[in-house]
């Protein structure tokens, strides 16, 4: 398991479990030794953005996204600096062993600096909080069960892992199931056509809808509609397919759960939407 290290000391800060008020807490009998570690984060064109160190102290900004399953880098920064050398989100180093480049157009399509993704495949080793409101990401080993102090979340729903990575669920709009996975990458909730149909918004165009998933719903849900080559992988008979963006946690928190299978969201109706329509943090 790619662990947490303890011999650096970098923007990540370590916690003990017991003492801290923002750490897990874990029975001595899942994990006597549990730790967390917190991650500045902040929202900026819908995404967020946390520091990745590349080597002597030098800080670049990484898109954190579950729904990348793997490491990706710039490719003008590979052109500059190469790929060789590490890259550490706070103590925990990217995994390296299978990654992906995108060209700067790509990644910064407004401009900007981004210079990678952290994907799930670094994620996934790890029990994940999402805490916009305290400017904050949490990774803490994984324990018997999934428990965030002073944070408080809804019950838990129910999530298929395909590969140990990518995150699906099942969400309910207008009286209808439909698949969804979520990635945290963009900030938007995207349907394919077949969704835009069922909701009478036409293909490039948004609108506004409840969803509801198996413990907990949100209203007013602006829902942008795509053709986007993904769907053809996910839902290759075009029946409808969603992608969830990380405006599930903007007016709250997320925690997510690849090994707990599980995802966690604030209790009773929420609302979710672009970070730009509420103010970007």
């Amino acid at each position: 398991m790619r662990g947490l290290k303890r011999n650096r000391v970098h923007v990540g800060r370590w916690v003990a479990a017991a003492v801290v008020s923002s750490a897990v807490v874990v029975t001595p009998s899942a994990a006597q030794d549990a730790e967390s570690m917190e991650i500045p984060m902040r929202i900026e064109d819908d995404r967020i953005l946390v520091p990745v160190e590349i080597g002597h102290g030098v800080e670049v900004d990484f898109i954190l996204s579950t729904g990348n399953a793997v490491t990706v880098l710039n490719q003008a920064f590979i052109d500059n600096h190469g790929a060789d050398g590490d890259f550490w989100l706070g103590d925990v180093e990217l995994n390296m062993d299978h990654y992906a480049t995108v060209s700067n157009a790509e990644l910064n399509p407004d401009g900007g600096m981004i210079v990678g993704i952290v994907g799930a495949n670094t994620l996934n080793e790890f029990d994940l909080l999402i805490d916009p409101l305290n400017d904050r990401v949490v990774l803490q080993t994984v324990g018997r069960a999934v428990e965030w102090d002073g944070v408080e979340l809804g019950d838990p729903t129910r999530l298929r892992v395909y590969h140990g990575i990518m995150l699906g669920l099942d969400v309910d709009l207008v009286g209808r199931s439909f698949p969804a996975m979520i990635d945290t990458g963009t900030g938007r909730v995207v349907g394919s056509p077949a969704v835009g149909d069922a909701l009478g918004i036409p293909l490039g165009e948004q609108g506004s809808s409840t969803i509801e998933w198996a413990s907990g719903e949100a209203t007013d849900v602006r829902v942008h509609i795509r053709d986007l080559s993904l769907f053809d992988r996910w839902d290759p008979e075009g029946k409808g397919f969603l992608i969830l963006g990380s405006s599930l946690a903007y007016d709250c928190a997320l925690s997510i759960s690849w090994l707990h299978r599980e995802m966690r969201r604030c209790p009773g109706s929420q609302t979710f939407g672009d970070a730009a329509a509420r103010g970007e943090r």
